[in-house]
């Protein structure tokens, strides 16, 4: 929420365009800033490369680093975490640097690659952040499983505009099928603790003695 309104105080102010007539956002920036995208598309292709460079790395560290087994332990139990004499506060605020940053990188993406302009929050992310919640819940916590799920909610997303024109649906179906994902992974989660398991039906095995 500090980004949030630093960028907004900033294109409603000092970096308000002089073009933009009364909208809270910047002027359109010089084309040798904007960020490649795959032609026909709206993916900025750097970004997905830096991003699909960020899974691997995050991967070794959390498989083969330090931190990485201090954050598996937190995440796990964090009574063990503090038995242990894991430094709570190191590790959350080392955690946070690094989250923040990717975001923070996917958020350049967005804006050099497809508006061009900085934008309010809202209209950068359209709840992109939150979206990512599901995506790392459907990984179960693997980084490498996250390319799978960011495709299928990507796809979501994707098929929405499908949805608007096709099917004359409102737009905001695709928030209404992420919610719906993760209410199912929340109901779920219990359940994933537990497994069916078959039991052999008993047979009466009694027997008595005639007089």
């Amino acid at each position: 929420y500090i980004a949030i309104f630093i960028v907004q105080w900033l294109i409603s102010g000092p970096w308000q365009g002089a073009t933009t007539r009364g909208f809270a956002r910047s002027d359109t920036f010089d084309k040798i800033a904007w960020i490649p995208v795959i032609e026909r598309t709206r993916l900025h292709w750097p970004t997905l490369v830096v991003a699909l460079v960020l899974v691997v790395v995050i991967a070794l560290l959390l498989s083969r680093s330090k931190l990485g087994f201090e954050i598996r332990v937190m995440g796990s139990s964090p009574e063990a975490a503090r038995y242990a004499g894991i430094n709570f506060f190191k590790t959350t605020l080392l955690l946070m640097l690094i989250s923040g940053g990717a975001a923070g990188l996917a958020g350049v993406g967005e804006v050099g690659g497809i508006l061009h302009r900085l934008d309010t929050p809202l209209a950068i992310s359209q709840g992109y952040g939150y979206t990512a919640i599901i995506v790392a819940l459907l990984a179960r916590g693997k980084p490498m499983a996250v390319i799978i799920t960011a495709l299928l909610l990507g796809f979501v997303f994707a098929s929405g505009d499908i949805m608007k024109v096709a099917l004359r649906l409102p737009f905001q179906m695709t928030s209404v099928i992420s919610g719906m994902l993760l209410l199912i992974l929340i109901c779920a989660e219990p359940l994933m603790h537990y497994r069916l398991k078959r039991v052999p039906k008993l047979t009466n095995t009694t027997s008595g003695e005639g007089a």
